[in-house]
């Protein structure tokens, strides 16, 4: 009984264990164990990531090994960590009940962020932008390389910089990545094309020696190493209000060659270097050249001028002497001189007023001996009929002359000047010799035909299509050639002394007459009009025979489209073709008007037919004019025989005897006679003028004084039939000519001469006296003339004596020669130089400043963009880059202007170099064009600019 009881027990015992349920441990898992974080510094969050406990027991104890870094803690299965800063840690979490721990790895980077997202530079040239935050290792990750190269470099031990380097024009965006934190910053580089220029053009550079300052402008990135090859030239950098310039200074003449180096693009650039030698004179007729810093001794003779000629200098001097008792000086437009006046020494200083230090002394002692004999020039061209003056610029005060052809030219001495009067055309040679010392001197005329002045009126002519006008030739030498620019729209040609235009197309042109003999051009501006005159019938009245056609009467003008009605077609009616009327009558006697209608103006007009038996009657004359008291006929040469008159007004009287019709003046007036015809009763008219008695003719003025060369227009002739014929009494020094009722007269030499009026119907005649001065102020076209070259250009020439000498102060520039009375100028090189002309007779000299320009190469004109938008500028508190912006001048000749800016002050626009800045200067919205302008090509670009508002 025992032994089963124990059994029960136990039994028992382990039926009640089994029924107890044995406590569950979980183990610890964690959804991640590793959190990379970037650090924000933002303070106003608790906590800033969560980790959720996977599975565990619900008793939890956290710990953080750093908690500068981060610190944790656990409420309901979460991890909450908060970051303190950036940096490396773990932290622990410790499962209380199963004794479990797992540590999570906590890696906080820092933002990555740069200075700037945007950045422009030069070819050549670095930037650096700052690395603002970041954890200190990057790479490239995209980029043009071929535009920009990119590196890093620290330039602090804990901050590091990206590196832009230009390497060619365009635009890319560099992506930068944080190796670290795999965060990626975008920058966009602009890459400009930075050249380095001279604002010289020529290879060598020019400038004054000794303490002479020159100096030319650079243009670059402003930094620059200067580097010459010659150590007696001086070259230093200045910055004055344009920007960077290069200074040179050297003693004497020497050459050498500068090289500059853009220290920010590493471009070079060289030029030769040259100082010169370029104040130097000669004296009088000596050859010797003087020049700066020279001091030379001269023994001269007393009474005389001595001209100091500039062989080489700026154009604007300044000259002294230290004694003015012995010698004075003198600087006017014939330049500068000196004049003895007495025994004894000075010294005479010259100084080039473009450079002050360009100096030279010139000794003079004042002696008495004999003067050479010296002329103005040895040969000289006149013209036929013209009296010439050459001075005698040396010599002892006694002189003769000869000629070798007195029936050519004939010559006299006149004090210190030889008088010249040339008698027919060819050459001739004139020896003067001065009586004291014998010595002698030739001079070469070569006489022309005497040329006139191409002078047209009117200059302007407006003419109807298919009509004609005329200009007359007022002067010229008779031989003219005539042409059209655009024979299209109107056409010429020469008859006598008049220019016949003739219109052909609605349109302008320009007739050029040409003088055979001077090659002077004259322009005549044409205006064709197309204008349908009014149409017209050829007569107003036709008689025509019964049953007969006739074809005589034509319509003159009109469009030629024509309609044709009759008032009486019984009697008469007719057509027409191309303008020719034929007239078709009947067999019946009586009138009938013919009507003809333009259609294309609406226009008419009317003819009057008789028809008749008989023949119609006829008059030689329609229109006379016959004077108070005198008697003047008119035949009738067709008619029937018998005929009657009747007279409107009583101005005339009138008597028919047989075929003869004879009219009486009355009293001054107009009327009409109307003579019938008995038998037909065909009529026909004569208009009747009765004018009083012609009155003595009479000049308006009875004497004329002109100058050499002048014409007048001012002179009428006064009470007589208005029937005049002129004549001169020495068309060497005056002659006459009419042009649409005006008279003209021209001065052709210096003399007297009268001009005679005689009035073609009473016979009368009066005379002007005209007296002829000396030759007219010389006056030229223009002082002024810009040249491309090798182009060549004209001035001409309007007035004076006709015997002129040219000189040019640069002849490596332009030369010039005399053809007739134009100045032809030819072009060598870029530059300026100045001509003077002389006129010989009467000593009077014009200067023409020539400006000789470089060629234009015709090159296209092309921006890198032509649209653009820009921000609007907020103030200094706001920045925005993309305030300003840059576009390149691609293609052009290198210089250029602004000529158009539709945004008004909105924005600024420079132009620097080869690009054009453009910068807003206020915040606003707008839209506009800006255009630039190629100087030298004048081609135009235009760019399409918007501004934006930026909105804070």
């Amino acid at each position: 009984m025992k032994k089963i009881g124990v059994y029960v027990v136990t039994l028992l015992f382990v039926m009640a264990t089994a029924c107890i349920p044995e406590e569950k441990i979980e183990k610890l898992t964690l959804n991640k164990q590793e959190l990379v974080a970037t650090f924000t510094g933002d303070a106003s969050k608790d906590f800033n990531e969560t980790i959720e406990i996977a599975t565990g027991n619900g008793q939890y104890e956290i710990t953080s090994e750093n908690e500068k870094i981060a610190t944790a803690r656990v409420v309901k299965n979460v991890i909450s960590i908060r970051f303190n800063s950036s940096g490396e840690t773990r932290i622990s979490i410790k499962d209380k009940v199963s004794g479990e721990e797992l540590k999570i790895k906590v890696v906080v980077n820092l933002p990555f962020s740069v200075a700037t997202t945007e950045t422009t530079l030069h070819v050549g040239a670095s930037k650096s932008i700052a690395i603002t935050s970041g954890n200190g290792s990057y790479e490239v990750v995209g980029g043009d390389e071929k535009i920009v190269a990119t590196t890093f470099s620290s330039t602090t031990s804990t901050t590091t910089a990206i590196v832009f380097k230009g390497k060619e024009e365009g635009s890319t965006t560099v992506k930068i990545k944080d190796k670290t934190s795999q965060e990626v910053v975008e920058v966009k580089v602009v890459v400009q094309l930075l050249k380095l220029e001279f604002s010289v053009k020529e290879e060598v550079f020019e400038f004054a020696p000794n303490c002479s300052e020159s100096s030319f402008q650079i243009f670059g990135s402003g930094e620059y190493e200067l580097m010459m090859d010659n150590p007696n030239i001086d070259a230093s950098l200045a910055v004055d209000e344009i920007g960077t310039k290069i200074i040179f200074n050297a003693k004497g003449k020497t050459e050498g060659k500068l090289t500059v180096r853009d220290l920010e693009t590493n471009f070079e650039k060289s030029i030769k270097i040259k100082s010169l030698e370029d104040f130097v004179v000669n004296i009088g007729t000596d050859k010797t050249e003087i020049k700066t810093w020279s001091k030379v001794t001269y023994k001269v003779a007393k009474g005389y001028d001595y001209p100091i000629k500039v062989l080489k200098g700026s154009g604007n001097y300044e000259i002294s002497t230290s004694n003015s008792t012995v010698a004075e000086v003198s600087n006017d437009n014939n330049g500068m001189k000196f004049t003895t006046k007495d025994l004894g020494q000075v010294n005479i200083v010259m100084i080039d007023k473009a450079n002050p230090c360009l100096k030279i002394e010139i000794g003079i002692e004042v002696v008495n001996m004999d003067k050479k004999l010296q002329l103005e020039t040895d040969k000289i061209q006149i013209q036929e009929g013209y009296l010439s003056f050459i001075r005698i610029i040396s010599g002892n005060g006694n002189y003769a002359v000869e000629s070798t052809n007195p029936s050519i030219v004939s010559a006299s001495v006149e004090e210190d000047f030889i008088q010249i009067e040339t008698n027919a055309v060819g050459k001739a040679t004139l020896t003067v010799t001065d009586l004291k010392t014998n010595e002698k001197k030739s001079l070469e005329i070569d006489v022309i035909k005497a040329l006139k002045p191409l002078i047209l009126e009117p200059s302007s002519i407006s003419v109807h299509k298919g009509k004609t006008e005329e200009a007359v030739i007022l002067s010229g030498n008779d031989s003219y050639s005539v042409s059209s620019v655009n024979p299209s729209v109107a056409t010429a040609n020469i008859s006598g002394q008049k220019v016949v235009v003739t219109g052909n197309a609605k349109g302008n042109t320009t007739i050029k007459v040409v003088d055979n003999e001077t090659k002077h051009e004259f322009a005549i501006a044409v205006s064709v009009i197309e204008v349908i005159p009014d149409v017209k019938f050829s007569v107003r009245e036709f008689n025509i025979k019964k049953g007969k056609t006739e074809s005589t009467v034509q319509i003159v003008s009109g469009s030629g489209f024509y309609s044709i009605a009759s008032s009486n077609p019984d009697i008469a009616r007719a057509s027409q073709s191309r303008g020719v009327l034929y007239i078709h009558s009947s067999y019946r006697e009586g009138e009938a008007v013919l009507t003809v209608t333009d259609t294309r103006t609406g226009k008419t007009d009317t003819l009057r037919v008789i028809v008749s038996d008989g023949e119609r009657l006829a008059l030689d004359k329609t229109e006379v004019t016959v004077l108070k008291g005198q008697e003047v006929a008119v035949v009738i040469t067709s008619g029937s025989g018998d005929y009657s008159f009747s007279i409107q007004h009583a101005y005339a009287s009138a008597e028919i005897n047989g075929n003869l019709l004879t009219i009486k003046g009355s009293q001054r007036g107009n009327t009409t006679i109307t003579v019938t015809d008995r038998r037909t009763h065909i009529k026909a008219e004569i208009k009747v003028t009765v004018l009083n008695q012609i009155g003595d003719v009479k000049f308006s003025v009875r004497e004329l004084r002109l100058k050499k060369g002048e014409t007048n227009s001012s002179v009428s002739v006064h009470s007589g039939s208005g029937a005049y014929s002129f004549g001169t009494s020495d068309s060497k020094v005056a002659y006459s000519f009419r042009s649409r009722g005006v008279l003209y007269i021209y001065a052709a030499n210096s003399g007297r001469a009268t001009i005679t009026v005689t009035d073609a119907q009473t016979g009368k005649t009066d005379v002007l006296n005209v007296i002829v001065d000396g030759a007219p102020d010389l006056v030229l076209s223009t002082g002024i003339i810009s040249i491309e070259y090798p182009k060549s250009a004209n001035v001409l020439i309007i007035s004076g004596s006709g015997s002129y000498r040219v000189t040019e102060s640069n002849g490596r520039i332009v030369s010039a020669a005399l053809i007739g009375s134009t100045l032809n100028l030819k072009t060598y090189a870029a530059g300026e130089s100045f001509v003077t002309v002389e006129d010989t007779v009467t000593k009077q000299t014009k200067v023409v400043r020539v400006n000789v320009t470089e060629p234009v190469v015709d090159v296209p004109f092309e921006l890198s963009h032509n649209q653009l938008f820009i921000w609007g500028t907020v103030g200094s508190n706001y920045v925005n880059e993309d305030t300003v912006a840059w576009i390149s001048i691609t293609s052009g000749s290198g210089d250029y202007e602004i000529i158009k800016n539709e945004l008004g002050d909105l924005i600024t626009v420079k132009i620097v170099q080869n690009s054009i800045r453009i910068e807003s200067t206020r915040n606003e919205t707008k839209e506009g064009v800006i255009t630039i302008r190629d100087k030298k090509t004048k081609k135009t670009a235009s760019i399409d600019v918007r501004v934006g508002m930026v909105v804070n």
